[in-house]
């Protein structure tokens, strides 16, 4: 069944059931009213007839045989013309009573017996009065009819009204199931649930919307998370592809032929190369995925300790006391990375560390050719190597490791642009700075250690 019938329903109900409880009060108050007032009338018609009868009118008067003691009072039919019927006893065997229901003649008569004044000659008198109750109880019955084709109009105005109503106020639920189903079929989060209103469904529409909308964003990061991830896979079997190949043929070319000790020794230099550069691209690979996984515990790093620990004497320039929150080996190659890579591209490197606001901030200069301007922005894509420096060491991962890495940690690398030398700038939270990860338990000491850069 349909929410909105079921609303409809339990609305007719509760309706009914309310007018129901109005009915029987209402029914149960005319009721008392109706009987109230014919006991009234029976009280004023014995009144009367006490007030008329005297001693001499008892003479005159036409009774019917005294009725048997404890029975109800026979009276016998009155002057009136509503059917009342009045019985004077002379001998006083009726018992004096309010008014109660009897069953005369087969019919239902409201009886009062009251006793009558002593009129001088000693007896003791009383005076039935009974009047039918048939219109009475033809009233009530038209009432009660009444009473429950109201209540039952009632209940179906109020289904059909509550049934529009909620109609109404599930449009924009229906709508948001059917645009929940055309996401789920198509796949397609860029769907939007219509809101155009201020209560709590329109509330519901413009969060299912934000829910799409985030969707859409995760799924555009996975579309492109997955194509960078192909991309990568790409280039790194090429990259692993290379040295293989050259070390596969060295090792052919030895077997087919016995060279002599000088064509050895230059084999076996190219294929120590070739197992070099696998070395450097599964360390660089390793570092990418130490990055990428996340899980790495954070702990209080003294810079400035660590530069002086990667730099010799002549590379450090001013170092000032920073203190940031890091994965300590993932933060230490980083340092390696750029160090490394302004040796192997320029004669001298000069390092830095000053504190800018709440961010750490170093400086890694070299005195080389510099970046072109066609390879900025590419220097720091995976496996990216410049034309012209194909043919040095290393893997082309270096610079991709210490961006990741500082992003990790909430921070950046950069190339600055400049003549001469590249200047690469390196920016992090200090420690216990707005936005700075939060430091996990003290690391266990470690001994420096120098990784092979990627």
């Amino acid at each position: 069944m349909r929410l909105q019938t079921r609303i409809a329903l339990a609305a007719g109900a509760a309706v009914l059931a309310a007018i129901a409880l109005f009915s029987v009060g209402a029914y149960q108050l005319i009721s008392e009213r109706a009987y109230d007032r014919l006991d009234g009338s029976l009280e004023e018609t014995a009144d009367r007839v006490a007030a008329e009868i005297t001693l001499p009118d008892l003479g005159d008067r036409d009774f019917t045989a005294p009725p048997t003691p404890g029975a109800p009072a026979e009276p016998t039919a009155g002057p009136e013309d509503d059917g009342t019927r009045i019985e004077v006893d002379p001998a006083g065997g009726a018992t004096p009573g309010g008014p109660r229901t009897v069953t005369l003649d087969g019919d239902p008569y409201r009886l009062l017996v009251r006793a009558l004044p002593d009129t001088g000659d000693g007896a003791a008198r009383t005076v039935a009065v009974a009047r039918p109750l048939t219109d009475v109880e033809e009233t009530l019955d038209e009432v009660a009819v009444g009473l429950a084709v109201a209540a039952a109009l009632a209940a179906l105005l109020a289904t059909g009204l509550t049934l529009l109503i909620a109609r109404g106020a599930l449009r924009p639920l229906i709508a948001a199931r059917r645009a929940a189903e055309t996401v789920a079929d198509s796949q397609d989060p860029s769907l939007r649930v219509p809101e155009g209103r201020a209560d709590e469904v329109g509330g519901l529409a413009r969060a299912m919307n934000r829910m799409l909308g985030r969707l859409e964003d995760a799924q555009g990061r996975l579309r492109a998370t997955l194509s960078e991830q192909r991309r990568f896979a790409a280039d790194a079997s090429h990259e692993m592809r290379t040295p293989l190949t050259a070390l596969r043929g060295e090792i052919e070319t030895m077997q087919a032929h016995d060279p002599d000790p000088a064509g050895r020794a230059a084999a076996l230099e190219d294929m120590a190369r070739s197992v070099d550069r696998m070395d450097r691209l599964v360390a660089g690979l390793l570092g990418l995925a130490r990055v990428d996984g996340g899980d790495a515990q954070p702990e209080r790093v003294d810079l400035a300790e660590m530069i002086g620990e990667i730099a010799t004497a002549g590379e450090c320039g001013r170092l000032d006391p920073a203190e940031v929150v890091g994965d300590r080996a993932a933060l230490r190659g980083m340092l390696v990375n750029l160090i490394d890579n302004g040796r192997r591209h320029g004669g001298a490197v000069t390092v830095r560390l000053g504190v800018e606001g709440s961010e750490a901030v170093v400086h890694v200069d070299d005195d080389g050719p510099g970046v072109a301007d066609d390879d900025r922005d590419r220097v720091f894509d995976r496996f990216y190597r410049a034309p012209g420096r194909r043919g040095t060491p290393g893997a082309g991962l270096g610079l991709p490791i210490a961006r990741a890495t500082a992003e990790r940690w909430g921070g950046t690398v950069r190339l600055l642009p400049g003549e001469g030398g590249a200047r690469f700038e390196v920016r992090l939270p200090l420690a216990g700075a707005t936005g700075a990860p939060a430091p996990g338990p003290p690391a266990p000491v470690r001994s420096p250690a120098t990784r092979r850069p990627a």
